[in-house]
């Protein structure tokens, strides 16, 4: 039998496919496929792995691939079947003579798997009969023009060459690679050393990229076979590289497997095929770990090691016919390979019901896999892709135990929080119950709520990972320094001076390094220093003195457009409250507009700018809020100051009501313009907004209740174009204030109008920003202009642009109540620091905890 002999054939065969009726006597009974088969060598050098050191010089590996497809029909003569090796001489790249190692094969074949086949080792004449028998195979034929799927042979060409052109005339392309040891020192004959079998798996590895340059290769869809495809399995623990794997008698020793590096049995989750003898002792430990494999066992009761060879039909084709056992081999092999590599969903049922032929002559199992426990690649990339469902269920089915090593496992869900992913806190969570209390736990927790808290902003999230850390290390200062920032974040002063003070106190007990606690100790000191600051100075918006009237006007501007205007003033009595519906349905030039169509208007806005869906009751109840606002109320005797603004009715409510409550006018403007639209950024089109204005001011100063000469301008957004270019034309506008405006960033191309001199800009300016338009403000622009800045950051990123409009009543639909708070926080301080800078009043540092003043130009 060939296992008992003194070597290890390693030869590697390809074959092409007879065309149809062709009759190639080595394939017994075997029926051809629908593919011619062609065949070529494949000479490469690895020049990463070392094969040997010769006379002191460095000998790259050499691998010689032998590569069978599905070639176009050819004219040319097929293969004899003694070009196999002509081949092999080549294996080892030139270390041997190929003539020199070619006939040392040849000897071996003659003496050792063709002798049983005569009553003596056949003579060089019966050998050479033999080796003129015609193969399935056109040497460099053309390939067909698709992809196929990969099988990789092992070991070899000459061992298995009828099995292989068979499996290529259905539909495969089939590389043999020889079994080069580790060395020169044991080639063709099948090192069994651990390092043998990893350098095979290298050979593999190195043969996938070369054959995936070629076009008819598929390889996503690949396989192993022969019988040392157990390697196979363990390159599959190493590099999920394969689909299915067919062992033909395999040596399955799971002792030594359990040595590899790679062994991992998690990772092997694809079919595979065990075929085995009924002469050999098999170890069935390797092949019963692999419990997340489909696998499917046939072991033959009377098939004889050496039926899994096609020696005897090679020896004498005349009696190919008689050998059933290796046709039985080879279509059982086919039949896996297709329901394991080709588009059929039912191909494994297909292929278990014709293995019931076989139940008399073999014991036939199929062994179901358990759903696969993640490797720890598997895991890591679930979480990274964003696939939380797999991960968490595998998670769960390790009974919550760490799927992956801690450091790999902290920098995935570390980038995930950088990356401010969608699944991060389910990453983040799995790591924290893997690894309870750890620091590296505590980092993360850290990191992912501050990325939450400072950029891209989500106060939900970082919520939730600012009270895990107080749960789990409520004596870590971190926990103390990071819940603190929060309270902070959304107002609650008293609370976060009592948690820095108990940072102060944790840290100064603690063995953190004396650096660390240096900085620690700092920022609960400044956030402490800010608090006090505050407290001494707790102005709020408040509502002023007098009542506030509400009208609007219908007028013309001076090129004849329709104006709107809106007015608000101190007022004597009033009768009812103006709702927000009122206002809403104020904006409209036709009285008979319908409300509903208004009110239906403003909820589409407003769900476009929050991305949220606003029901109809939700509607009705904002629509029916009373403001501060009183219908047909006196206007106040005397003379008031005066602020300017385009916008409609509605949109700055809140803070026209502030301002006029503390005994200012107010008055906004809206246009519907007789001619088209300017081109957008040129300069007419910043010019209309600003003689729009320009015709308010002209309008508002004839009203007996306005101080002439205190005007201010406001404008938020775009709206502070207007503004700013009126100023810059007009001496008649004493002040501005700029609510998040964007004149000064390269996106508004200010510098396109015709009014645009900052020199001439020399009155008090009022820029609030978020920090979103401040770091887009263009510092050059902005020191253009010399007048007197206060500069009011607003520090939570959780205020949006549009939280300063009445739009934001449908934001907080969205909204959970701390962040809820905030912004309702952010937008009365504005109101505030608003009211005083028009009153003349300081706005300082510490005013609000909301918002970081800057003086420019003072």
């Amino acid at each position: 039998m060939i296992r008992n002999l003194t070597f290890v054939f390693v030869f590697i065969l390809m074959f092409p496919f007879p065309s149809l009726g062709q009759e190639f006597k080595q394939w017994g009974n075997l029926q051809p496929g629908a593919y011619a088969v062609g065949y070529k060598t494949i000479r490469v050098i690895d020049p990463a792995r070392t094969y040997t050191v010769k006379d002191g010089v460095r000998i790259s590996r050499p691998l010689q691939i032998y590569l069978w497809y599905p070639s176009k029909p050819s004219s040319k003569p097929k293969m004899v079947f003694g070009e196999y090796f002509n081949d092999v001489g080549f294996d080892q790249a030139g270390f041997k003579d190929p003539e020199v190692l070619r006939n040392y094969v040849i000897s071996e074949f003659r003496l050792g798997p063709l002798a049983p086949s005569f009553n003596q080792p056949p003579t060089a004449e019966v050998f050479n009969g033999i080796a003129g028998t015609p193969t399935a195979c056109v040497r460099d034929a053309e390939p067909l023009e698709e992809k196929f799927p990969l099988l990789i042979h092992l070991p070899g060409a000459v061992n298995q060459s009828v099995m292989i052109e068979f499996l290529v005339s259905h539909g495969y392309v089939v590389a043999a690679l020889p079994l080069l040891g580790s060395s020169p020192a044991t080639y063709g004959r099948g090192d069994a050393s651990r390092t043998a079998s990893l350098t095979q798996i290298e050979d593999i590895q190195f043969a996938f990229r070369e054959l995936s340059k070629e076009t008819f290769v598929d390889n996503t869809r690949t396989g192993v076979l022969g019988m040392f495809a157990q390697v196979g399995i363990e390159l599959q623990m190493k590099d999920q590289l394969l689909s299915s794997i067919a062992c033909l008698d395999c040596a399955f020793d799971g002792a030594t497997y359990r040595q590899s590096p790679h062994y991992d049995p998690r990772k092997v989750t694809i079919p595979v095929l065990r075929i085995q003898n009924s002469e050999q002792n098999q170890q069935p430990s390797l092949a019963d770990s692999l419990v997340y494999a489909r696998r499917i066992d046939i072991d033959f009761t009377n098939l004889p090691h050496a039926d899994f060879y096609p020696f005897k039909r090679i020896a004498k084709p005349e009696n190919a016919r008689q050998d059933i056992n290796y046709d039985q081999l080879c279509d059982i092999t086919l039949n896996f390979f297709n329901a394991t590599l080709k588009p059929d969903k039912n191909g494994m049922e297909v292929f278990m019901r014709g293995l019931d032929q076989f139940k008399d002559k073999a014991h036939i199992s199929m062994h179901e896999p358990l759903p696969p426990l993640a490797h720890e690649q598997q895991f890591l990339t679930w979480l990274r892709e964003g696939d939380v469902s797999s991960a968490k269920d595998a998670y769960l089915r390790s009974n919550g135990k760490a799927l992956a090593q801690r450091d790999p496992f902290f920098f995935t869900v570390m980038f995930l929080s950088r990356d401010r992913a969608p699944h991060a806190w389910d990453a983040l969570k799995m790591f924290v119950d893997s690894y309870p209390r750890h620091p590296r736990a505590l980092r993360l927790l850290n990191i992912y709520g501050y990325y939450f808290l400072n950029q891209g902003y989500n106060l939900r999230e970082a919520k939730k990972a600012f009270q895990t850390m107080m749960r789990d290390y409520p004596e870590s200062p971190y926990a103390h320094d990071a819940w603190a920032d929060y309270l902070m974040e959304i107002g609650k002063a008293d609370e976060a001076l009592q948690h820095s003070q108990k940072v102060i106190d944790l840290t100064t007990t603690s063995t953190l390094p004396p650096a660390e606690k240096d900085g620690i100790i700092k920022s609960a000191r400044d956030r402490i220093a800010r608090i006090n600051s505050f407290s001494k100075n707790p102005e709020r918006a408040t509502k002023g003195e007098f009542a506030v009237g509400f009208k609007t006007v219908k007028s013309k501007s001076a090129k004849n457009d329709p104006m709107l205007i809106s007015i608000w003033y101190p007022a004597s009595g009033g009768k009812s409250n103006v709702t927000l519906g009122d206002y809403i349905r104020e904006e409209s030039f036709e009285k008979s507009a319908p409300a509903s169509g208004a009110l239906n208007d403003f909820r589409n806005v407003g769900q476009r700018i929050y991305n949220t869906q606003i029901p109809d009751s939700l509607l009705t109840a904002i629509g029916n809020t009373k403001t501060a606002a009183l219908k047909a109320a006196k206007p106040r005797a005397g003379k008031f100051p005066l602020v300017i603004a385009v916008s409609d009715p509605t949109a700055y409510h809140q803070l026209f009501e502030r301002i006029a409550s503390h005994g200012f006018v107010v008055a906004s403007v809206t246009a519907r313009f007789n001619s088209p639209n300017p081109e957008a950024d040129s300069p007419d089109h910043y010019t209309r907004y600003t003689n729009l204005l320009e015709d308010l001011r002209g309008y508002m100063v004839k009203q007996s209740f306005v101080d002439t000469s205190n005007i201010a301008a406001f404008g938020h957004g775009g709206g502070i174009q207007a503004a700013m270019y009126l100023a810059m034309r007009s001496k008649s506008i004493a002040k501005v204030v700029n609510l998040d405006g964007g004149f000064f960033g390269p996106r508004s191309k200010t510098t396109n109008s015709r009014d645009y001199h900052p020199e001439k800009f020399s009155i008090p300016l009022l820029h609030i920003v978020t920090s979103g338009q401040n770091a887009e403000d263009d510092p050059h622009q902005f020191a253009a202009i010399k007048a007197p800045v206060t500069k009011a950051i607003v520090q939570s990123k959780a205020v949006r642009h549009h939280d300063f409009t009445a739009w934001r009543k449908l934001g907080d639909h969205n909204r959970e109540e701390d962040e809820k708070q905030i912004v309702n926080q952010t937008v009365a301080d504005i109101e505030t620091l608003v009211v005083q800078f028009l009153q003349s009043r300081p706005v300082e540092s510490g005013m609000t905890l909301t918002l970081e003043i800057e003086k420019v130009n003072q």
